[in-house]
């Protein structure tokens, strides 16, 4: 049997090898696979209409978001966006179809009541696995939405891995976007 020290040994060496990689890549080649991911989420249009998605806030060297904000605001979509604020936790915008991306802090909403969350990471596996940056927040707010919304990876193809070392806390997504396409994780259940 694996350590829990093993697990976490693994995890760390798989974050620094996936952050070298995305220091390696270069803007223009985010900023490409990023249009191509909104493009894949775009066609495959996951949420229903009136709806309310969880989106990511983008940093720096994740698959950017905002186009797809803007897209789902026009459409009439509810969108908001976690903010990890350190403990004790997470605050919550709400993006508006104004001028800014995201203007307003807003309670956090009923969590039965998202539709789609899409999650970031460092590293994917298609059986789900991901790794995060280590502090739990998008675990913790997996286990608490409900069965029915989709649970959406979203990362750069050379993000994806064999496997992911997980512990039993580590909730898996449901579906996987990357710029070469949408994939549904294996084992993992219809509503992801």
């Amino acid at each position: 049997m694996i350590s829990s020290e093993d697990i976490e040994r693994a995890k760390q060496d798989l974050r620094e090898r996936m952050n070298a990689w995305r220091r390696a890549t270069t803007a223009a080649q985010r900023r490409r696979w990023s249009e191509r991911i909104v493009r894949h989420l775009w066609d495959w249009h996951p949420w229903p209409a009136g709806g309310l998605v969880l989106v990511y806030r983008s940093l720096r060297l994740e698959p950017e978001t905002a186009s797809l904000v803007r897209h789902l605001l026009a459409e009439g979509t509810r969108v908001v966006e976690p903010v990890a604020d350190g403990p004790p936790g997470v605050r919550w915008w709400t993006a508006e179809p104004a001028a800014r991306r995201s203007s307003q802090e807003v309670a956090g909403p009923p969590l039965a009541a998202i539709h789609v969350v899409l999650v970031p990471g460092l590293a994917f596996d298609r059986g789900g696995g991901r790794l995060g940056r280590g502090r739990g927040y998008y675990d913790r707010l997996l286990a608490e939405l409900a069965p029915h919304c989709l649970r959406i990876g979203v990362a750069f193809a050379g993000q994806v891995v064999e496997r992911v070392p997980r512990q039993a806390w580590d909730l898996p997504v449901g579906y996987l976007v990357t710029e070469d396409g949408v994939a549904p994780c294996r084992g993992a259940s219809k509503d992801g």
